[in-house]
């Protein structure tokens, strides 16, 4: 069955079936992928379509979906959806999969030559990436360049039709100067609707940047609160803890230091403020409607350090009496996930601004001593429902307002309460990242616990040994 009578079909059968509403969420697709590792390379082409079904009975609603368009797999998808709602029981707080309301228009234009894009141009793409690379003898350890294109209908009985295109691209690699044990790494990212936007050469010149950044790295010994100046990637990383405890689901039960009841309180530092913008230039998936069809829009979630609202879908809007935000995301790991998945409060495009916002060269002059972060691993362990943070990091020492060199094994712990409020500088520079998607500064925190140790005597004589006899060929580095 066609793409369009598969979604007609669906809203006109599922009530004969005993569904008391349907909505149908239908996406097809394109993504076009290379892979590096070590070198070696790999691509794919994948072409998605399905169809995925709420359909609500007993004051509940039910998910299923299927990838196959005959009418046979659609009645079933229709009656698994249905069995779903009725066995989970009811929903006292359950009134209705959404009504159609008005959206304010977003311009937007697709690029054709991202939808058309082929392995073999991703393959010319890496290539001159890497003749950049080479020049200066990094290495690519990962890489992943990758073109999405997607149509999607969102409608329901009740009325609401949306369709919509969305197409982006986006280049990422991680790469490394093997002569030196442990290697200096460094990494650059960036994710376009306009392939104009996107210069192979650019990207591998700002990988070969924060590789020789982080040449020459030392181990130390510190232990003590300290200010730190946390880079794009860095506050980008550290969204996941945020953005986790501002979803709807999460403050409904409880699992945040930021409930209800903490609206108007302030919540962060006076200079900052944290918005979704699912419309936002920058983000190549703008889209004018939420995958339940809910209108988008700019939210203000922390203003001026003021804690405003968190991000609803269209269920919690209506449990908590409040107007809903259009932050019903699907996805996940990959493309299947936008119809195997239900739509569940998320975060799309966040961006994080200053009241000032300085220079990054005077908000480093300022720090008498201090760190400047690039990047911090393992947020994933951290404990969402209080916020609390450990996590390894990558960085440089700060003294005298002046950057003096890289620094292995540093580690920095806290709360992100105490994060918020403890930000007292955001910079006027800015970088679209995607630990979580969005645009962010850098942003300077005081009284941050950090800690860093030397290795052992023994690791140290060794590596240095290594080292020595790596630069003067005696050896091949066990990297490369």
């Amino acid at each position: 069955m066609e793409f369009e009578k598969a979604v007609k079909y669906v809203l006109e059968k599922g009530e004969k079936l005993g569904a008391e509403q349907i909505e149908v969420c239908a996406l097809r697709g394109k993504v076009t992928l290379l892979f590096v590792e070590k070198n070696r390379v790999n691509t794919a082409a994948e072409v998605i379509s399905g169809i995925s079904v709420r359909a609500v009975a007993n004051k509940n609603w039910g998910f299923s979906y299927t990838l196959d368009f005959s009418e046979d797999a659609l009645d079933q998808t229709i009656k698994s959806a249905i069995s779903a709602a009725k066995a989970k029981g009811e929903d006292k707080y359950f009134e209705s999969l959404p009504e159609p309301m008005k959206a304010e228009p977003l311009e937007k234009k697709i690029d054709e030559r991202i939808i058309d894009y082929t392995p073999a141009q991703m393959i010319e793409f890496y290539d001159r990436v890497k003749r950049v690379l080479d020049e200066k003898k990094i290495t690519v350890f990962f890489g992943m360049t990758a073109s999405m294109y997607f149509n999607s209908i969102i409608a329901n009985s009740l009325g609401l039709e949306h369709y919509d295109d969305v197409a982006g691209f986006g280049s990422m690699f991680y790469a490394g100067y093997v002569r030196e044990i442990p290697p200096a790494l460094g990494f650059a990212y960036k994710f376009v609707a306009n392939l104009d936007e996107i210069i192979p050469e650019e990207l591998g010149r700002e990988v070969v940047k924060e590789v020789e950044r982080a040449k020459g790295s030392k181990s130390i010994k510190y232990e003590g609160k300290t200010t730190i100046i946390l880079e794009p990637t860095a506050v980008s990383n550290l969204m996941w803890i945020f953005v986790k405890e501002i979803l709807a689901d999460s403050v409904d039960r409880g699992a945040t230091p930021f409930t209800r009841d903490r609206i108007g309180e302030k919540a962060a530092s006076n200079i900052l403020s944290i918005y979704d913008n699912v419309r936002s230039p920058k983000n190549p998936f703008a889209s004018e409607r939420d995958w339940e069809g809910v209108p988008t829009r700019r939210t203000a979630v922390i203003e001026k350090g003021e804690l405003k609202s968190f991000l609803v879908d269209y269920y919690y809007a209506r449990k908590w009496r409040i107007e809903p935000t259009g932050n019903a995301v699907k996805g996940g790991q990959g493309p299947l996930d936008y119809i195997s998945r239900p739509p569940s409060p998320g975060s799309f495009f966040l961006e994080v601004r200053g009241e000032r916002e300085e220079p990054l060269d005077s908000i480093i002059a300022d720090v008498k001593e201090g760190f400047l972060v690039r990047e911090v691993m393992g947020v994933h362990m951290s404990d969402f429902s209080s916020g609390k943070f450990s996590v390894p990091a990558f960085g440089w020492y700060i003294k005298g307002g002046e950057v003096k060199y890289p620094v292995r094994n540093l580690m920095f712990s806290g709360t992100m309460p105490q994060l918020l409020k403890n930000t007292y500088a955001v910079s006027k520079e800015k970088k679209v990242e995607a630990g979580i998607i969005g645009e962010f500064p850098y942003i300077a925190v005081r009284d941050i616990l950090v800690s860093a140790s030397p290795p052992a005597l023994k690791e140290k004589l060794g590596l240095s040994i290594l080292n020595l006899l790596i630069k003067l060929g005696v050896v091949k580095s066990p990297l490369a």
